[in-house]
């Protein structure tokens, strides 16, 4: 049997490059259900069919970025698109990214999709907190009364501390839930936290969480801790080089 080259193989997908807008218009059907891509080539009137655009992107979501403007605020099309690429909420309509079905979709797939939403879901606790628990990263686009939110900022927290910390309100730092949550994930932080709580150094139980967590967090507790065998016997566990900071002792 003749074998067929890779680059032949690619020659037989159907292409709209290079053909006429008749000849586009008979192989549309058959050209967005195998490739969507090549919505890139197509007529203007074809980019503008809500119907062949809706096959394109059901084929590749990103095809959506070759589609007419116009159709920008079908709800049909956009929902399709960002189940499979949440980001491409950025090419909704200002109607659309006020749309809680489309949004809540958006994050659901990509949490920083969050980033494109109206003022009015940046600040549902559900669409954030969707956000968040698809990408920790996502927080920073919450409104600022979600910011505040104490639920909200400790899942950040879990999702990712050293992101995070640099949104948290400062009078959450007092929280001991927030501080073990935020060493319990990067246990470096507590150089930053010592700045709001200067006991934390001493503190067994945090400081135990930080060095197990990454054990250079000893080079910032107490003289005490730094003493304590098992202590420092913790952090070296986790990175040997922790035991320069140990008491000469």
């Amino acid at each position: 049997p003749t074998i067929i080259a890779s680059s032949e193989k690619r020659s037989l997908v159907p292409s709209l490059q290079g053909l006429s807008d008749s000849m586009k218009k008979d192989r549309d059907l058959e050209v967005a259900k195998t490739n969507g891509q090549e919505l890139k080539y197509a007529s203007y009137e074809l980019k503008s069919d809500s119907k062949f655009v809706l096959l394109a992107v059901q084929n590749d979501a990103n095809a959506l970025k070759y589609a007419s403007k116009e159709l920008n605020g079908n709800n049909g099309i956009i929902l399709e698109a960002v189940k499979k690429n949440g980001a491409l909420l950025n090419l909704a309509s200002v109607t659309l990214k006020n749309d809680y079905e489309i949004v809540m979709t958006s994050v659901m797939n990509d949490g920083i999709a969050l980033e494109y939403a109206s003022d009015r879901l940046k600040n549902n606790y559900n669409i954030v907190s969707t956000a968040i628990n698809n990408n920790g990263k996502s927080f920073q686009y919450a409104s600022s009364e979600l910011k505040a939110n104490y639920n909200i900022v400790l899942m950040a927290v879990k999702m990712d501390p050293l992101f995070s910390f640099k949104f948290i309100p400062d009078y959450f730092l007092n929280h001991r839930e927030m501080i073990m949550n935020l060493v319990n994930g990067c246990g470096i932080l507590l150089k930053d936290l010592c700045n709001y709580q200067i006991e934390l150094i001493d503190d067994s139980e945090v400081v135990s969480t930080s060095v197990g967590n990454d054990g250079l967090a000893l080079e910032y507790v107490s003289d005490r801790l730094k003493n304590h065998h098992e202590m420092v016997l913790h952090a070296v566990q986790n990175n040997g080089l922790a035991l320069q900071y140990c008491s000469n002792e």
